[in-house]
């Protein structure tokens, strides 16, 4: 019942907003007519997945002109991980002056300073493990401050206590491509310091830069890329500063070897080595170490290729010269077998649906950045950019970070595609807040 109550009032308050938008304010008599059908309307609403209790308030203006808008408060305390992950997003909403960069720069300098050196790959075994504790895969996010802040904000909204509870791993890809550069950083940077060891950056292609002594300026191995020359432009005087970001996203984990009572997953930003080498390396499953044949030098021609590489579900593959590859189910096969792999979960590549799966459910691409005209993301083809959720089990679900479709009677209803986010007010309260996007004719409602 209480979905349905915040299926209602959401959908109120976010066609109230598309009428304000076409300039044509309803009256309060249209509007209790408009809450009787919904009323009617949400029986036959198909939500697959539950929100945690909360409550719904709408609050309609003392004056008819006033738009009424929705208020929702969660029942029950917040954990202090919560909290602190909530304020930070709506401190970084804002925009940062140029005029506090510098405050800026020092802190990231400061993280990096803080952080060990990082090995080439993790080892990760939830076997046999009694407390639910999960695990949140984030695909490509590029400096899109709208998709990482909508991810923290609707987690918040779950009954399981992801911020306590959960390990949040990141595939790759922070830097390039998205419009919000600092804020993004600051946000990233922030939540990996509150959750310490249950936060997990990986390497991806775009982490590929280095800091060149002989110019003092930062470098990317990708073209066109944005951060690196941003940096250089707007902190170019800070010569340390620049060295200490290169060193620390360039040195970030290969990959993960995570075992669960399912079997063995590979958690990788690109995919597996190409055909000249794929028989050259073996993931030792005691330590999670990658044996070669070879030497170092075959090593770091393996993890390169890990990054870079592409699935392709027919048999066609572009091995190539350049960076970027492809492989097939053959070469996948081949490599899941001689390594012991039952799935991996990789990112790197834009899908419409923030989902593709590939080998009979044994690889899944996550892309966790996007949205049809989110003015900050540099993908805006990705229309449900989406996060995968491991439970202790081993078993995944994958979860949109925006709005989930609802089926409607057709032409009944235009609504708004909406962000849905977490605003803090003078009391230190957080209340879930909506931003129009842009318009289509579907009606989208939240589910955990």
């Amino acid at each position: 019942m209480i979905i349905i109550c915040l299926s209602i009032a959401l959908c109120v308050s976010i066609i109230i907003n598309m009428s304000q938008y076409k300039q044509n304010r309803l009256s309060r008599k249209e509007i209790s007519t408009l809450k009787k059908i919904l009323a009617e309307f949400s029986k036959s609403l198909k939500v697959t997945q539950t929100i945690p209790s909360v409550d719904v308030t709408l609050v309609e203006g003392k004056e008819a002109q006033d738009t009424p808008s929705v208020k929702v408060a969660a029942s029950g305390d917040s954990s202090l991980h919560k909290h602190k992950v909530l304020k930070l997003v709506s401190k970084y909403r804002k925009d940062i002056s140029e005029e506090d960069l510098p405050k800026v720069q020092a802190e990231l300098k400061a993280f990096f300073d803080a952080q060990p050196r990082q090995p080439y790959y993790l080892l990760m075994d939830k076997r046999h493990e009694k407390e639910d504790k999960r695990l949140v895969i984030i695909g490509d996010t590029h400096c899109d401050y709208t998709s990482l802040a909508a991810i923290f904000d609707k987690l918040s909204l779950s009954e399981y206590d992801y911020f306590e509870k959960a390990t949040f791993i990141f595939l790759g890809d922070y830097l390039d491509r998205g419009q919000i550069l600092f804020e993004y950083l600051m946000l990233l940077v922030g939540f990996k310091k509150l959750m310490g060891e249950r936060c997990i950056f990986m390497k991806g292609n775009h982490e590929l830069i280095r800091y060149k002594e002989e110019t003092g300026m930062l470098e990317s191995m990708v073209y066109p890329a944005q951060t690196c020359p941003t940096l250089n432009d707007y902190c170019g005087s800070d010569k340390a500063f620049l060295s200490k970001f290169a060193d620390y996203f360039s040195n970030l984990p290969y990959y993960i070897l995570l075992k669960t009572d399912k079997g063995n997953d590979l958690l990788v930003h690109g995919g597996i080595p190409r055909d000249s080498v794929i028989d050259k390396c073996t993931i030792s499953h005691e330590s999670g170490e990658m044996l070669v044949s070879g030497g170092d030098s075959i090593r770091g021609i393996v993890l390169d290729n890990m990054i870079w590489a592409d699935p392709r579900k027919d048999r066609f593959k572009l091995q190539g010269g350049g960076s970027r590859f492809e492989f097939g189910q053959e070469q996948f096969v081949q490599f899941a077998q001689a390594n012991k792999i039952d799935r991996i979960f990789r990112s790197h590549e834009p899908v419409q649906n923030g989902v593709e799966s590939f080998y009979d459910g044994r690889l899944y691409t996550v892309f966790s950045n996007g949205g049809t005209k989110n003015p900050v993301t540099g993908y805006p083809e990705v229309e449900n950019p989406v996060i995968a959720i491991m439970g202790i089990d081993g078993e995944v679900r994958f979860e949109s970070i925006f709005f989930k479709k609802v089926t409607g009677k057709k032409g009944l209803y235009t609504a708004l595609d909406a962000l849905l986010y977490m605003e803090e007010d003078a009391e230190g309260e957080f209340s879930l807040q909506l931003e129009e996007l842009h318009l289509n004719n579907e009606f989208y409602v939240i589910n955990q």
